[in-house]
């Protein structure tokens, strides 16, 4: 598989090395999130301030590229070496209440999928190596798209882009899908 360096800017975004097939996928992917992203939210986005229109599209982009970037062998490898920084990346995710507060919706939903979604990645995290990583995260995953669909008072532009940030944080990024585990039980 033919792989390219990554420039030092963008490690902790895409790792060190990706694979052109990867690149391309994790390209047109988000090209098409997006588009379906600004397609179903403009008519909302297109009533706030630009500035606030803009900074909830830029952290929607972020969730929907992100969602895709952290399943690939570069990124999931850049933080199975830096695990401190694997820690940092979920602690600094606040997008969820932040978008809602700058889309000037009730942030209660999107702060109860954010704290489920960041709560179930630093245990994920925590089993790292072991054999029930993965299953606990799709657990936690499936039971926090029910809480992001079933929650009331979201905009569904807002429920489908809090489904993403479950994917992206606490299953794309908080598993290391490329590692055996270490241990062949719990």
């Amino acid at each position: 598989m033919r792989t390219i360096k990554i420039p030092s800017a963008l490690h902790e975004v895409l790792g060190e090395r990706q694979s052109v097939k990867e690149l391309l996928l994790l390209l047109a992917g988000t090209v098409a999130g997006v588009a379906a992203l600004g397609f179903f939210a403009w008519p909302f986005l297109g009533t706030l301030p630009a500035w606030r229109g803009w900074l909830v599209g830029l952290l929607g982009a972020d969730i929907v590229a992100g969602s895709l970037a952290n399943f690939s062998r570069g990124t999931n490898d850049h933080y199975a070496a830096r695990p401190m920084q694997r820690l940092v990346f979920i602690a600094i995710h606040v997008h969820l209440p932040l978008l809602a507060l700058l889309a000037g919706q009730d942030p209660l939903g999107p702060l109860l999928v954010w704290a489920w979604t960041i709560g179930g990645a630093l245990l994920v995290n925590a089993r790292m190596g072991k054999a029930d990583q993965v299953p606990l995260a799709g657990t936690l995953l499936a039971v926090g798209i029910l809480l992001a669909v079933l929650v009331p008072g979201m905009e569904p532009w807002l429920r489908a882009i809090s489904a993403l940030f479950l994917l992206k944080v606490l299953y794309a990024f908080a598993v290391n899908h490329y590692a055996a585990p270490a241990e062949a039980q719990g």
